[in-house]
């Protein structure tokens, strides 16, 4: 049986329009990008014209002098998300908005199924209800985000079928369904990929470095490893708490004090819907009517209220308050999970985990989201470029698992027993350079007579730049330390590209 229900409300921004100007729905009308450059939407009148999605708007009115544009309003859009959202949470409990895509939301049908005959008559009745709220949609069944993504694009019925069939039928579907541009199609169409098996089969890293944010954000909901359950929308509104104090606040110290019982009371609250916080925004609004708003993110999800008083402190300290503070808002990030389960299966090789966690937390507050970054490896054959450094919202628990065991084995002598507690062994890390530098150490090319380490390891340089070779060699440097170099016959000279 299918485990999620996906709606999808096209040209959710040309429906606006329609419901405030109905004389507009059998006349051709669009409407454009928020900088007016390009169409983003269309009626089937306008399209009946040639005019296409992503046409300028200049080349639209050559086609249809008689088109009605309106420009994309944002404020507009945040509106009917939220009218949409006071929908689906009366027909479920669970409801996720694609992150990406406006108009698409997915519905958990989780014990819902029986009053409504079934999940065929679950999906009428959402179709009926939002139809009744003026909205028109496509409403399909799936056992995973995508499944019942694609369903509800191409009209397909994944209901009554078993997940295998889904997953097989998914892949011969054709790429016009990701939302992909026409530019971004034809290029991908000269690499003979035209369907979503064969999209798949690209490296995740290089698709979003050479098609772009939205293409790799496609890829990652097409490549679902996970049957991952709906996540509840951030934005309903149990999920924000305002707080106004008795008197304005004019020192630190005093939100803190004012803050603590509410900030308690909003991760209670988590804990009593049996989600974790993953990210917690504060919004201080002052009596000049402006607002600040910050955001911290504790290295892995969790309700800890000790923590979170910490990260705010570290974000807020030394701020200075363009005047008092009338009220404050509490938002956040939440994923499923509860506290207690977090303890379940704690990782004790190596160094603490949980200080690492706290640690990372602690900077990122104080000097900001992109303070820490990780290194991920990269699809290259140039060795500075095989990896690349990213901002990460939190530690997964993989990444924690690995760390450990890598510490502990990197600790261990080569042919002793890992685990043994007593042994200690400097960890090797190596050191790679973002671009060669010239060596000028003494003593470390062959002619001086001074034996490489090891090599040399032939790397051919015309996959990236002009033909050649690299020559590397792991050389001693001052103190016995290992340095890794070539030597550049261009220029005929040593050059140090990393060390460890």
């Amino acid at each position: 049986m299918a485990q999620m229900v996906c709606i999808n409300v096209p040209a959710l921004a040309l429906q606006l329009l329609i419901q405030r100007e109905p004389e507009l729905r059998n006349v051709p009308a669009a409407v454009m990008d928020e900088k007016g450059v390009c169409i983003r939407e269309r009626n089937r009148a306008a399209a009946d014209l040639g005019i296409e999605v992503g046409l300028r708007y200049g080349a639209a009115l050559t086609r249809a002098p008689a088109l009605y544009v309106e420009p994309l309003q944002p404020e507009r859009l945040a509106a009917a998300h939220e009218q949409l959202l006071s929908v689906l949470f009366r027909l479920s409990d669970r409801v996720e908005r694609h992150a990406e895509e406006p108009g698409v939301y997915w519905l958990s049908t989780r014990g819902l199924l029986r009053p409504y005959a079934g999940i065929a008559g679950y999906c009428s009745t959402v179709r009926e209800r939002l139809a009744d709220a003026g909205w028109t949609a496509a409403v399909a069944a799936g056992h995973s985000h995508f499944g019942a993504y694609v369903a509800a694009k191409r009209g397909l019925e994944f209901g009554a079928v078993s997940a295998a069939a889904e997953r097989r039928a998914v892949r011969a579907v054709g790429l016009d369904v990701l939302g992909l541009d026409a530019p971004q199609r034809r290029r991908l169409e000269r690499l003979a990929v035209r369907s979503i098996g064969e999209f798949l089969r690209l490296p995740e890293n290089e698709v979003e470095l050479r098609f772009g944010r939205l293409a790799g954000a496609a890829y990652r909901l097409a490549a679902e490893r996970e049957n991952l359950p709906v996540l509840p929308c951030e934005e309903a509104a149990d999920r924000r708490l305002r707080f106004q104090p008795a008197a304005p606040v004019r020192r630190l110290e005093s939100l803190y004090a004012e803050l603590h019982p509410q900030l308690g009371a909003f991760l209670d609250a988590a804990v009593a819907r049996g989600e974790l916080v993953t990210a917690l925004f504060l919004s201080l609004e002052f009596e000049d009517d402006s607002v600040r708003q910050e955001c911290v993110r504790p290295a892995a999800a969790g309700c800890d209220l000790k923590l979170f008083e910490r990260l705010v402190r570290l974000r807020l300290d030394g701020v200075e308050f363009p005047s008092p503070v009338q009220a404050f808002v509490l938002q956040g990030e939440f994923r499923l999970g509860r506290q207690h389960s977090l303890e379940l299966f704690p990782h004790t090789l190596g160094r603490s985990v949980e200080g690492e966690g706290r640690a990372y937390s602690y900077l990122r507050a104080r000097f900001g989201e992109t303070a820490v970054r990780f290194a991920h490896p990269a699809d290259s054959y140039l060795p500075e470029k095989k990896f690349s450094w990213r901002s990460e919202k939190y530690f997964s628990s993989e990444a924690r698992a690995s760390t450990s065991l890598d510490a502990a084995e990197a600790r261990a002598p080569v042919g002793t027993d890992a685990a043994a507690p007593d042994l200690q062994y400097p960890c090797v890390v190596r050191r790679l350079f973002a671009e060669p530098r010239p060596f000028g150490g003494a003593g470390v090319s062959a002619a001086a007579g001074v034996p490489a380490a090891a090599g040399p390891y032939i790397i051919a340089t015309e996959w990236w730049h002009e033909a050649g070779a690299r020559s590397y060699y792991y050389l001693y440097g001052q103190r016995q330390r290992l340095l890794w170099v070539y030597f550049d016959a261009k220029s005929h000279s040593w050059m140090v590209h990393g060390g460890l």
